[in-house]
């Protein structure tokens, strides 16, 4: 898995988010200038896997790109967290949501991923 820095407007979010959240990372991410953990997005969809909160800090702060670590949907397990279903479904599920520019309940997903380099620090104030 790569890290590259990516264009936030051409990420697509599948999930709601939590407004609280939001103004909480925004709060962290001003005082520490800096955020460890890149998101996670499917690298030829551009669907945000792990990290919907942190983009729209981001955008929000008027941030145009964010370090986002790309992934293949295929090689990676994919659960909804209440039901049983194959990943091959719930992938779909999950594209045809974006597709049609809709958004699932927040945490209906869960993408189960390696984590290759933990170290990573992204300085947001220059």
């Amino acid at each position: 898995m790569k890290i590259v820095i990516i264009d936030i407007n051409k990420l697509k979010f599948h999930e709601h988010i939590l407004e609280s959240r939001v103004l909480q990372l925004m709060k962290m991410i001003k005082k520490k200038g800096k955020f460890i953990k890149p998101i996670v997005v499917e690298k030829n969809a551009k669907i945000i896997l792990d990290g919907h909160h942190r983009v729209e800090a981001m955008k929000r702060m008027g941030f145009k790109k964010i370090p986002a670590q790309l992934v293949d949907y295929k090689n990676i397990k994919v659960e909804l967290r209440h039901k049983n279903l194959p990943d091959f479904i719930i992938r779909g599920l999950v594209e045809l949501i974006v597709k049609k520019n809709k958004l699932l309940p927040r945490k209906t997903t869960k993408h189960c991923y390696q984590v290759k380099n933990k170290s990573f620090a992204f300085s947001v104030l220059q």
